[in-house]
């Protein structure tokens, strides 16, 4: 976010007196007053240029850039993108919607939205979601010709909607608490998908088992597209955050963006702690 610029470096050879000094006064030579006549426009430019920045870092206003996956859009951006702009009539938002994990820093961007789970090392990282829970789903066109599901053992004789993440290429484990324990359920199935709406959309599809955010899963739920399984069994995880670098140079853009979007998602979610901005230094899961 703060960045020096290159400036040039040269000699300056001056070859004339341009004050004259005594023990009781200093005072211009024609020379030095010539000198200081020509300069003092460039000098005043650059100063009105310095008092123009330090007022934008202090305004909500010019380009922010933030990346996240496309779950993070639609959960906590999407619905209320068009209020932030009418808040902030002088700022550009701008989101790259990628489900890798990127690095913001080589990518030029203000900030990233990830798991907490996921949080880069080192990198300072604010809540915008506290938690994150997993849900076991599958439309009632499929359930209706197949074995009940009533254990995590019953989803090895399913066709179960696989997640391939973008991050490492892997298949999303489906984690589920058994026993007292987190276990990772070896599930098969086959279809495989790189999105979480697109294995979303395939369950309410009869496709088979999905297992996805419940958030995401709300509302086909809800209307009965999709039969929620397995409830007792699965997990809660740590929730979206927000990271970036660092909170030295901060412009006014990025605590505003916090601060809309942890609020507007307030009334939907459950409600967060008091807000904590802290640097990420345990290595991530």
């Amino acid at each position: 976010m703060g960045q020096c610029l290159p400036l040039p470096r040269r000699n300056i050879d001056i070859r004339f007196t341009s004050i004259n000094r005594t023990t009781r006064v200093v005072q211009l030579t024609s020379e030095g007053a010539l000198l200081l006549d020509q300069i003092t426009p460039a000098m005043t430019a650059i100063g009105q240029a310095l008092d123009s920045l330090n007022n934008a870092e202090k305004e909500v206003r010019g380009t922010l850039r933030v990346t996240g996956p496309t779950v993070a859009y639609s959960l906590l951006l999407e619905r209320h993108v068009a209020d932030f702009l009418r808040r902030y009539p002088q700022l550009q938002l701008e989101v790259q919607i990628d489900d890798a994990l990127v690095d913001i820093v080589g990518a030029s961007l203000d900030a990233g939205i990830r798991l907490g789970e996921r949080l880069a090392l080192d990198m300072f990282a604010t809540p915008l979601l506290r938690n994150e829970r997993m849900a076991v789903v599958a439309a009632p066109s499929y359930l209706a010709t197949k074995p009940p599901i009533e254990s995590p053992a019953d989803l090895l004789r399913h066709d179960c909607i696989r997640l391939r993440l973008k991050t490492n290429g892997t298949l999303y484990p489906w984690t589920l608490t058994i026993g007292g324990e987190s276990r990772a359920v070896d599930v098969e199935g086959r279809l495989v998908l790189d999105n979480m709406p697109a294995v979303l959309n395939a369950a309410i599809a009869g496709c088979g088992v999905a297992c996805s955010f419940e958030r995401v899963a709300a509302s086909a739920i809800a209307d009965g597209r999709l039969h929620q399984l397995l409830p007792a069994y699965c997990q809660d995880y740590p929730g979206w955050f927000l990271h970036f670098p660092s909170r030295r140079h901060m412009s006014a853009r990025l605590p505003a963006f916090i601060d809309f979007f942890r609020a507007a998602n307030l009334d939907t979610w459950e409600r967060l702690p008091a807000p904590a901005i802290g640097r990420r230094r345990n290595r991530p899961t």
